[in-house]
């Protein structure tokens, strides 16, 4: 564990050490990790997954934080068997999913609007975060809120209107500030 030092205001937080343990996926700067089990580990303690992977056969497993990549030579991610830091606590920037399609030629649906302060979760399917509901509620501990608002998109069509991403892309993402509380 290491708390960072104040003249990075921006980065002021508690950051975590984990080896990518995924079996070839790279973790991309800016997902969730999650910590394996002790009887999945090579490294119990240090091994972790990204959320397609750890959260598909164990939802409970021990959240880590938000990847950090902060090598130059990761290209925003993390390869696999490669060791990192992940942000436990404090403000950092995140991969919010935003939305999905079927093809590179489906509609885009709108999105919701969310505010700072709102519930961000996981997702299993790509890894990325996504908005669940406003408020913090009665959902448990809350790992991810928004730090920043998101003003949502109304319903677009065709592959060369993407959101957060160029091309076909299926899913739409956006980096934003989060506050991460896995601590």
């Amino acid at each position: 564990m290491r708390f960072s030092n104040c003249q990075y205001l921006e980065k002021e937080g508690v950051t975590v050490a984990f080896r990518n343990n995924n079996t070839s996926a790279a973790i991309l700067d800016g997902m969730p990790i999650f910590y394996d089990p002790f009887d999945t580990a090579t490294y119990f303690g240090v091994d972790a997954h990204s959320a397609p992977t750890a959260l598909g056969s164990s939802p409970g497993l021990l959240c880590g934080g938000i990847a950090k990549a902060f090598n130059i030579n990761d290209n925003g991610s993390i390869a696999a068997n490669e060791v990192a830091e992940a942000f436990a606590y404090g403000f950092t920037d995140a991969i919010v999913l935003v939305g999905t399609r079927a093809s590179s030629n489906s509609i885009w649906a709108s999105q919701a609007t969310f505010g700072a302060g709102d519930v961000l979760t996981p997702e299993t399917v790509n890894g990325y975060l996504i908005w669940t509901r406003t408020g913090v509620g009665s959902l448990g501990k809350q790992y991810f809120l928004a730090g920043q608002t998101f003003a949502g998109t109304s319903t677009t069509v065709g592959s060369a209107s993407t959101i957060g991403l160029a091309g076909a892309a299926t899913v739409s993402t956006i980096r934003m500030k989060v506050f991460v509380n896995c601590m």
